[in-house]
């Protein structure tokens, strides 16, 4: 595995678990305000986190900690990401996985192994609307196929969205909610970090509480299921 990070300790990211978080290096999507721009591509191998050094300290926390988190960048494309997760399982410890969804026929393997317990999947916009929201094309049927794998086969899920201004219109926003159809659908809003890929992004403003709730309202007029604001 390529790991790029580890957050050692999070209340927050994993439902009901004392978890870990281990980000992994390198994602498939540019989306222009990702927070974590620093590792979308292949990053040396003397700043990664061996795989060895990330166990040493995963056995460490077993009397603390409850479960790990995978995130990146984007797990998905790790050709060692099933080893790894069977590893982690064979401690005792439940898994949740982050994905932005554009590798169904991982997850089909994941599912068919019953080796996640969690998954958060973030669904950047309607598909029509992915380049402009994740800088990059993806054919509907990969995210279609994705959620339906999700939905059926995840013992817990969530999708999340990011709203970001400049990017996320009324218009948009409606289009991703027909898309999506049902939730548990988390809304997190847009904060401009130092390593955010575009310059436009870096130092922009994020939605005020009122315009992200009046969001929210159209994704629940366009949806059914849970619809949170998570974050203002």
């Amino acid at each position: 595995m390529r790991i790029a990070g580890i957050q050692r300790t999070t209340l927050i990211d994993f439902p009901r678990q004392i978890a870990c978080t281990v980000f992994t290096a390198g994602c498939n999507l540019r989306c222009p305000w990702c927070h974590n721009g620093s590792i979308l591509g292949a990053l040396p191998e003397n700043e990664l986190i061996s795989e060895e050094r990330f166990f040493q300290f995963l056995d460490s926390r077993l009397k603390t900690h409850s479960g790990v988190v995978i995130s990146g960048g984007e797990p998905t494309l790790q050709p060692d990401l099933i080893p790894f997760v069977i590893k982690i399982r064979a401690r005792g410890l439940a898994v949740k996985l982050d994905t932005n969804g554009t590798r169904p026929d991982v997850l089909e393997e994941l599912f068919a192994k019953s080796l996640i317990d969690y998954v958060a999947m973030d669904v950047k916009a309607a598909p029509q609307d992915y380049g402009a929201a994740a800088g990059r094309a993806v054919p509907a049927q990969i995210l279609e196929r994705s959620i339906e794998l999700i939905r059926a086969g995840a013992p817990q899920y969530e999708f999340r969205v990011t709203l970001v201004p400049g990017i996320h219109t009324p218009q948009r926003t409606a289009s991703l909610g027909a898309f999506l159809q049902s939730g548990p659908l988390y809304v997190q809003n847009f904060r401009p970090a130092p390593d955010t890929p575009s310059e436009q992004f870096k130092h922009a403003r994020s939605f005020s509480p009122a315009e992200l709730e009046q969001l929210a309202d159209i994704l629940r007029g366009n949806m059914t299921g849970t619809i949170c604001v998570r974050s203002y």
